[in-house]
Order: C-alpha cells, then structure tokens, then sequence
C-alpha cells in the first residue's frame, strides 16, 4: 500500500501538470472566442451581393435611353418614315447600344474586381482567426509562454484587430460599418 502510495506521489511530481491539460476542440474555441465572427462574416457576404460600384449608375440612365429610342425607331418604322429619319435614329439607337454595353462591361468588371479584393481581405482575416486558434490552443494546453495577463492581451488585440478589420472591409463596399 505504502509503495502505491509513493508511487503515485512519484508520478504526481514528475508528470507535468501540463500532461492533464484538456484539450480544447477548435470549436470550443470558435464558441468562446469568436460568437460574433460567422454573423460578421455573413454581413460582408451581404455587402458583396448588395455592392454595384458607382460606374453601374450609369447603366440604369443607359438603359432607360435605348429603350426610348428603340421606342422611337420601331415607331419611325410603322409610320413608314423617310430613309433619312430612319437611318438617323438607327444610329442613335446603335450608339446608345454600345454605350450601354460598354457601361454594363465596366460596371460588372469592377463590381468583380470589387469583390474578389474584399475576399482577399477576407482570407487574410481567417488566416488571422486561424492563426489566433492555434495560438489558443497552444495557451490553453499549457505549450505556450505567455502568462493568463498577456493571454487577456492577447484575445483582446485579436478581437480588436477582427472587429476592425471587418469595419474596414464593409467600409470598402460602401456598406454601413457593423455597429
């Protein structure tokens, strides 16, 4: 009994407590230290849906133009109008068509361009957060150096740094930053 005793005391001295530290699943962590994360994601999801770069106002206005005209040129053409009226408003009716077209083309590469550099933004933000799980862990299963203080600094340098972020990039699409 007495050896058992001794034994255990032996273990209980030598194992390092940081053997029976539980690991923490990253969901833990996700739950813990990252409730708001997925919602703020979701709102730049809806930024870059809703997001039309202001070069698209003019397509609108475009739009509205040609179909005016192509009312005009379809009329001209029922009332059997000259040739020179025709052909007159035949070219407005083709210029406004490419301008229209050449204004859908830049709204919609720049709307593109919009988009895939806020996700960019957005994969270095996770790339952050994962980072930030592996250094979590690493604190929680007693690998890491860092004292419970700077651990406090360091989860709220990290919320700092995603709240901001995700400010920054709903700013860049022009949405009402998340409040």
């Amino acid at each position: 009994m007495k050896k058992t005793f001794v034994l255990l005391l032996m273990l209980a001295l030598f194992i390092p407590s940081q053997a029976f530290a539980a690991s923490v699943s990253t969901s833990e962590i996700h739950k813990l230290y990252f409730k708001d994360y997925n919602a703020q994601v979701k709102k730049v999801k809806a930024a870059q849906k809703a997001y039309k770069h202001p070069v698209c106002v003019n397509v609108t206005s475009l739009t509205t133009q040609f179909k005016q005209l192509s009312t005009e040129y379809n009329s001209l053409k029922r009332a059997k109008a000259s040739k020179e009226a025709l052909s007159q408003a035949k070219m407005s009716l083709d210029k406004a068509k490419k301008s229209l077209s050449e204004a859908k083309k830049t709204c919609s590469k720049q709307t593109s361009d919009m988009k895939k550099r806020s996700n960019v933004m957005l994969k270095k933000l996770n790339k952050y957060k994962s980072d930030s799980i592996q250094e979590i862990k690493s604190y929680m299963q007693g690998k890491s150096k860092m004292s419970s203080e700077e651990f406090s600094k360091y989860i709220s340098g990290m919320n700092t740094y995603i709240n901001t972020s995700i400010e920054e990039i709903l700013v860049f699409l022009g949405a009402p930053a998340a409040g």
